[in-house]
Order: C-alpha cells, then structure tokens, then sequence
C-alpha cells in the first residue's frame, strides 16, 4: 500500500497519560516485547516465540528493512516507565522510499487513538523533512487496514514490481 503525504495531518494527542518520544536501539527488547504481544493472536500470528521478535526488532533497527528513518520512528510509553513501550512505529527507506515497516500498539492499548497518534505523527515528521509519499505492507484481513486506509493507503502494485528486481 502507499499513501501521499500531501496536507497538513492533524496532530492527535496519545491517551492519558501515554507519552510519545524517540524510538531507539536501546529499546530494541522492549519492541520484541510489544512485537510478541501485539501479533499473538492475530492474522500476523505465526507461532515466534519473544526471542524471535526481538531478533527482528534487532535486525529492523539495524537496517534489514532499509536505513531507519530516526525522525519518523516513535515509541509510545506507559504512564510512569519511559521503558514500558505500548506502542511504535518504526519508519525506514525500501525502493527509495519511506517504509512504515511495522505500527505495533500493544492490544491494552488499542482502540484509544494511541495507532492514529503515532501514525500522524510519523507522517508529520517525513512532510517536514520533504517527503511526498510513504509505503506499507499489511495483511490483507489484518484489522489495521481500515486505519491505514484513513490515513489515505490504498494498494499499490507498482510497489510489488518495484520490491522484486
């Protein structure tokens, strides 16, 4: 899926409490974490257990998935532990574009506008550094679709033929 990044996108504040800052590689355990809770259970549930999610988290935040793009990758945190992540996205470059390579929102969390706050701000922060359009790919029955498309995704084939050269 792609979406433009064209006009300005409200700027929602988290749920009480909730802070939004920088991710960064410190925090790479605790996003295994929230990747191992916010995929149990879901169509993206294929059995890994925490180690493999922080191996992935590791490997993202190390550029597997592109360079990450710093400005645009967020974490959310708990009310009183700056390292109790309830919610990331980490933002990187694939085929010369942005990549929101994962939006994770820990499931205590979800359905509070805390996916809409990070995505906002994210898309914020690659407009203000110049940039014109995003990328993702998702699940087709994954519930996070309708949220993506909110914020103007839609599928995107050219991006299929762009990511197998």
């Amino acid at each position: 899926m792609s979406a433009p990044l064209a006009g300005p996108v409200c700027k929602p504040d988290p749920p009480e409490g909730c802070r939004i800052r920088a991710l960064v590689a410190a925090d790479i355990l605790s996003l295994g974490v929230l990747m191992s809770e916010a995929f149990a259970g879901t169509v993206d549930d294929d059995g890994s257990l925490l180690d493999d999610h922080v191996q992935v988290a590791s490997r993202t935040m190390a550029g597997q998935f592109g360079p990450v793009r710093g400005d645009a990758t967020l974490a959310a945190v708990a009310p009183g532990d700056p390292d109790d992540l309830v919610g990331a996205v980490v933002v990187t470059v694939w085929a010369d574009l942005p990549l929101l390579a994962f939006a994770l929102v820990r499931p205590s969390w979800q359905r509070r506008g805390l996916g809409r706050a990070l995505l906002a701000r994210s898309a914020n922060a690659l407009r203000a550094a110049g940039e014109t359009r995003w990328t993702l790919s998702v699940t087709r029955h994954n519930p996070a679709v309708h949220l993506y498309e909110r914020f103007g995704f839609r599928e995107d084939q050219s991006l299929v033929r762009r990511t197998r050269r």
